[in-house]
């Protein structure tokens, strides 16, 4: 079984997601601090593995282009926070079933449920660095905790 690193693996998932969930091309990938990409109230996206690898995966959504990233992904207007974060959780978990197929491609793996919530404090990050996914329009930063 050949394992890509978390790196190239989470960069593959998220353009596959983009492509087919909101039609957005992934432009370019970043390695930047937390407060140099984020801010207070943008949305973060936690899903935690449990097999066969155990760490959680970690994603944060701009918080000004949310509701449009759902409304392209449903095809509907999304006009209040809980619909932009259940929408959030769903991307999410496309990306975490995206990450895990290419971690450890042909092997059973299991996921929890994505929880959201908004950043408060951006340098509260338990990271150093995030890796930031460039659109048309938006970001998505990433990082994968090991346990």
């Amino acid at each position: 079984m050949r394992q890509e690193t978390v790196e190239m693996a989470l960069e593959k998932a998220i353009a596959e997601a983009s492509e087919h969930l909101f039609f957005q091309e992934l432009m370019e990938v970043r390695m930047q601090r937390p407060a140099e990409s984020f801010s207070p109230g943008d949305y973060l996206v936690l899903i935690k593995v449990s097999e066969p690898l155990k760490g959680i995966l970690v994603l944060i959504y701009e918080r000004h282009f949310a509701p449009q990233l759902v409304t392209e992904v449903i095809g509907d207007i999304v006009d209040d926070d809980n619909a932009v974060t259940d929408g959030l959780k769903e991307i999410s978990n496309t990306i975490a079933g995206n990450l895990m197929a290419n971690m450890v491609p042909d092997t059973p793996f299991k996921i929890g449920l994505p929880s959201c919530c908004h950043i408060f404090h951006v340098n509260d990050l338990p990271v150093e660095y995030v890796l930031n996914f460039y659109f048309d329009e938006t970001r998505i930063g990433a990082f994968w905790i090991m346990e």
